[in-house]
């Protein structure tokens, strides 16, 4: 062994206490199989045991096959088991403190204990013990580090010895990989994997190599140059032999090399399908063994276990494997099944947001915009208005310095505006811009004659299809409102600016640098002069990122007190009051977890909105439709506590605990929390009257097998089906559609979509709603939208003045910037997700470690809300998913080769999946294959509904694969496994091609065996169930909202007609399919 490695692992210290898993299983799945998923093993050195890792617990069973013995059992996830070299003791992985550490036990299961004691982010993979069996080496990452480094820890303590560097410096696709390390038997040297980078997406084999390390230089040599890659090296104890996985033909393989002559030849192939294209969380490939006498070579092919004796394969690499035959009985314990239905299509339409609050000089009328128009609420009288509409939607209202005027913008298919109106009811606003540009965030000068507003041009935005902020090419205008006969006045670019406001000096606009959300990069609270001179930079604020983040990212949002003694900051769900020193200090930089200077904590549950008064006397906020505001010399108190502490916030946390539930007639300058809340309604769109589809062909999805109904009726009346049979009386007044020889589907429900959409000033004829819309969804669900726009855009479609499926959303998704610090931090969190987004799903987003996890299905389960999770390309993740009781699991687990052990464990536990094919997990993107195979640029209709600029970027040039190289197809079966084992599994488009996409995906499953009836009824009914909303949709039956697709041809022939759609039904609405032009009911209806 190294001596440098061994001189550091001496110096250790004494391992720390461990706490346990929040979660206590109570539900229990059994299972008795003969085949197991990712079977990692590995025999003991006295060739009489095996030991196995089966869903997360570890079994020893005879090294000649027969049933397993339970060695760990618990929610803790166990995993990558190796014996000592004495056989005494074994090494593993476990997340049973809450995080992922490396772990020691005896060879009994007694005495466990940590060796590692890593950050709570950190990933364990492949342990190895050294020659003598004082310490274990691992392959140690995180999800900010993006590579793996070897780690050695000894037996005694310590916190570990680095053995290869990352290279952190380095760009994360130049970061040195390191995975699968095992010593030569005299230590000198280590052989494993390695590679440059993380993980990627589409990638082109080799991707791997194996390496050896010589410990006493640290020089690397290549040993392999398979054009499939190389991977999980292995050496015999006698020093003869290595071993390594390599990709051939599409598939797996394990060559063998005779170290003392060079002879290389196949050992076994195919054995179980490697993971290079994932995350490789457990290695490339699960562990196989050499026996402790060399002779054989133990793996796993199939899901079963093979041994194969190493000197036949030199003399016939032919040679038979024995299978070393064994029966598991699993008794596993899981978390609640956390699974609320609710219904849809019901009520009025209740505006659930409201955006862009602004308090007048004034300070007795707030402005904002709500289902996106301008709307007033006078603090005084507590009257609620509404601004006349203009053309389009409006939004980002802005006070005139007098209280007497607002200056807001709109967006409409002839572009967009600014506008000013005057500050009273039912007065008409009056179009101040003369150009059709994009135009946003207006603010008015001090003295009121000119407003500055953000100009972009309407070309770009229309071409780009969506976006989180302002066109490319956007300036910074002047236009001048006291003589309109002054043409526009460009002040400079607007590159990076947001949340323009005003500051302590008049001759000045401030503003918030921004790169992006999630994004790094130059931000910080910046000015200019009036005339764009001058630019500063005058603070910069960071906070934590999300999880692939190393460092500090810029703070979501800031703003400075018109005083310049203040500076208002959002990040994550929290907002902060920073006190500024008041000096022009250029480029001073803090942060919200180490702030510089002192600062309060206002809000921890959630913020949208937020801003000053004219006179910095007062801040306000909204979250969802609900506005707050305070005054400052309220929360003054609050920072002499910091003084007296010493600048220590733990006594003087100022969070929202309790408000007001409408405004006293108190003067705000120095009010309490007080707290509005914002009731709008509109009336849900329904149409009147009745409607009669006659003569068509009707497979309502109610059963599991097809039982459909010819020369059928179904009978709708406003939104709902009233009738359905062959002798239906329909009323004399129903308008009559004859839909004879079609073909009648429930309308399609896409459980896990992505809408490509336009945010901040909304598009009222949102082209991806339509499309989707126009291709039968009748139903999608955003999950992890990243802002909260979808929310208004599912209002604004429920009350009909958008056209589109039902929108629902999870809201952004809670990702691990939240940092849960317990259960009950969890469930504020998500309070705010249930009481003021009204969503009843939400999404984690690798959200943190185990603990955190739990704490956050804890207080789902208290709140009532359906947690859905994010597969992150990580098997391991999707397994401890499931087995903690997430309600749903986005994206394909990546192992190939699901077997019965994983099959009935999510179709047992009723987790909502949609594997989303056409960004497959484990190899290339299904998508590639139908965008080379297809030809979808010529199709007409797809291009009616989509820019053809989207078009043009995704679908002219792409990423060709070879047949063999697909898995597409294979994800497609290991998902009917699961369905017909008993699960649910849905369709879900993600987002790749709105509308198109979808029946892509339908196809993907078909592809891979499912029968078109088991594909339709995933894309209906099961699609349905999963989010909790069959009590409304899913199906055709009476009572059931009047979702409909009526095709010219029959799926359930030809899976490829799903698409050939006549009409769309939508709430007892039909369109054409082609145009989305409204059949019935007819404005005169």
């Amino acid at each position: 062994m190294n001596k440098a490695i061994a001189i550091f692992l001496a110096l250790a210290t004494c391992a720390v206490v461990v706490a346990e898993l929040p979660l206590e299983g109570v539900r229990e799945v059994n299972i008795t199989t003969d085949e197991v998923t990712w079977l990692s093993v590995d025999v003991s050195p006295a060739r009489n045991t095996l030991i196995l890792e089966v869903l997360g617990d570890l079994y020893t069973m005879p090294f000649t096959g027969g049933n397993a013995t339970l060695l760990t059992s618990g929610m803790a996830f166990d995993s990558q088991p190796v014996y000592s070299p004495d056989g005494s003791k074994i090494a593993f992985i476990s997340d049973r403190d809450g995080k992922e550490d490396l772990w020691i036990m005896d060879a009994n299961g007694e005495n466990p204990r940590n060796l590692s004691d890593a950050d709570d982010d950190a990933l364990f993979a492949s342990p190895s013990w050294s020659p003598n069996g004082d310490h274990v080496i691992v392959s140690k990452s995180s999800w900010g580090l993006a590579t793996y480094e070897i780690w050695a820890y000894h037996l005694n303590g310590g916190s570990g010895v680095r053995i290869t560097t990352a290279n952190k410096s380095a760009a994360r696709g130049s970061r040195h990989n390191a995975l699968g390390a095992v010593y030569s038997p005299d230590g000198k040297y280590l052989y494993y994997a390695r590679k440059y980078g993380g993980f990627g997406y589409d990638l082109r084999l080799p991707i791997w190599q194996v390496v050896r390390r010589e410990l006493k230089n640290n020089y690397e040599d290549t040993l392999t140059g398979s054009s499939g890659g190389a991977f999980r090296p292995q050496i015999s104890s006698d020093g003869r032999y290595l071993t390594y996985g390599t990709r051939a033909n599409g598939q797996t393989g394990l060559r063998v090399r005779d170290l003392t002559t060079g002879d290389d030849v196949l050992l076994a192939f195919p054995v179980q399908r490697d993971d290079q294209e994932s995350r490789f969380t457990r290695d490339i490939l699960p562990n196989y063994t050499f026996s402790s006498d060399n002779t054989e070579v133990i793996y796993t092919a199939n899901g079963k276990l093979w041994r194969k004796r190493v000197e036949d394969v030199f003399k016939d690499q032919h040679t038979t494997a024995l299978e070393i035959p064994f029966t598991v009985e699993i008794s596993k314990k899981l978390g609640p099944r956390l699974y609320f239905p609710h219904r849809v299509g019901l009520a009025p339409v209740k505006a659930r947001m409201i955006h862009d609050l602004e308090l007048s000089p004034d300070k007795q009328k707030f402005a904002f915009t709500a289902m996106s128009a301008i709307y007033v609420y006078d603090r005084e009288s507590r009257d609620l208005w509404r601004v006349v509409e203009v053309p389009g939607f409006s939004a980002q209202p802005s006070w005139s310095p007098d209280s007497e005027q607002i200056a807001f913008v709109s967006w409409s298919d002839n572009g967009g505006a600014l506008w000013t109106v005057q500050a009273s009811e039912n007065r008409s606003p009056t179009r101040v811009s003369t150009n059709n540009a994009f135009y946003s965030q207006p603010i008015w000068s001090s003295d009121g004659e000119s407003i500055y507003v953000f100009r972009g041009i309407s070309h770009e935005r229309e071409i780009s299809g969506g976006g989180f902020g302002y066109p490319p090419g956007t300036d910074i205008i002047e236009v001048n409102i006291k003589d309109r006969s002054l043409a526009d006045r460009v002040v400079r670019h607007a590159r990076g600016f947001t949340n323009q406001h005003r500051g302590p000096d008049e001759e000045r606009l401030y503003a918030y640098l921004y790169p992006g959300i999630f994004r790094s990069g130059t931000s910080g609270l910046v000015s200019i002069r009036l005339d764009g001179s001058d630019f500063r930079t005058h603070l910069t604020i960071k906070g934590a990122g999300i999880y692939y983040d190393e460092d500090e990212i810029p703070v979501r949002n800031l703003e400075l007190a018109p005083n310049g003694q203040y500076v208002l900051v959002q990040h994550t769900d929290r907002l902060f009051l920073l006190r500024t020193l008041q000096t022009d200090l250029a480029r001073f930089e803090t942060s919200v977890n180490d702030p510089k200077l002192p600062m309060l904590t206002l809000m921890k549950t959630g913020v949208d909105h937020f801003g000053w008064s004219h006179d910095s006397s007062v801040l306000y906020w909204s979250v969802g439709n609900n506005i707050f505001y305070r005054s400052v010399a309220d929360i003054e108190a609050n920072f002499d506590c910091l003084e007296n502490n010493k600048n220590s916030t733990d006594d003087c946390v100022d969070t929202i605990q309790t408000a007001e539930s409408v405004p006293d007639t108190e003067s705000m300058e120095t009010s309490t929390l007080t707290h509005i809340p914002v009731e709008i309604y509109h009336a849900r769109h329904q149409p009147k009257g009745s409607i009669a589809l006659v003569g068509g062909t009707v497979s309502s999805m109610v059963t599991d097998t097809n039982n459909r109904l010819e020369n059928t009726t179904i009978l709708i009346e406003g939104d709902r089906i009233k009738a359905i049979g062959a002798d239906v009386d329909i009323p004399p007044e129903a308008k009559i559609v004859d839909v004879s020889g079609t073909y009648i589907f429930p309308g399609y429900v896409d459980t896990h979509a992505h809408f490509k959409m336009y945010r901040n000033v909304l598009d009222p004829d949102l082209w991806s709603l339509r499309a989707n819309l126009a291709y039968g969804i009748t139903t999608a669900t955003d999950v992890q939208p990243s802002t909260v726009d979808v929310i208004d855009y599912g209002d604004l479609v429920d009350a009909g003045r958008m056209t589109g499926p039902r929108v629902l959303s999870t809201g952004p998704g809670v990702f691990s910037d939240h940092d849960f610090e317990s259960q009950e931090h969890a469930k504020s969190v998500l309070q705010n997700y249930v009481e003021n987004y009204g969503v009843k799903h939400v999404k984690a987003y690798i959200a943190g470690n185990r603990q955190q996890r739990h704490w956050l299905l804890q207080a789902s389960a208290e709140l009532k809300i359906m947690p859905t999770a994010e597969g992150a390309l990580d098997t391991k993740l999707d397994l401890t998913h499931v087995i903690d009781g997430f309600s749903g699991n986005e994206h394909s687990m990546p192992v190939l080769g699901m077997y019965k052990d994983v099959v009935e464990l999510i179709a047992q536990s009723q987790i909502a999946y949609t594997p989303t094919l056409l960004v497959v997990y484990g190899g290339p993107r299904g998508e590639n294959y139908f965008i080379t195979e297809e030809s979808p640029l010529l199709d007409e209709k797809l291009r009616n509904f989509t820019p053809h600029q989207l078009l043009d970027s995704k679908l002219r040039r792409s990423f060709w694969v070879h047949e063999e190289d697909h898995v597409f197809r294979l994800q497609a079966q290991q998902s009917q496994k699961i369905v017909q084992a008993g699960g649910k599994v849905g369709v879900g488009s993600h987002g790749q091609l709105q509308g198109l996409g979808f029946h892509w995906e339908l196809w993907s499953f078909v592809e891979g065996g499912f029968s078109n009836y088991e594909a339709l009824r995933a894309a209906t009914r099961h699609g349905a169930e999963m989010l909790g909303i069959a009590e409304d949709i899913g199906t055709i039956e009476v009572g059931k909202l009047a979702d409909l697709v009526v095709l010219e041809s029959d799926p359930l022939e030809n899976i490829r007609s799903s698409d050939n759609l006549v009409y769309v039904i939508k709430g007892g609405v039909v369109y054409d399919a082609d145009s989305l032009e409204e059949i019935l009911p007819t404005e005169g209806d």
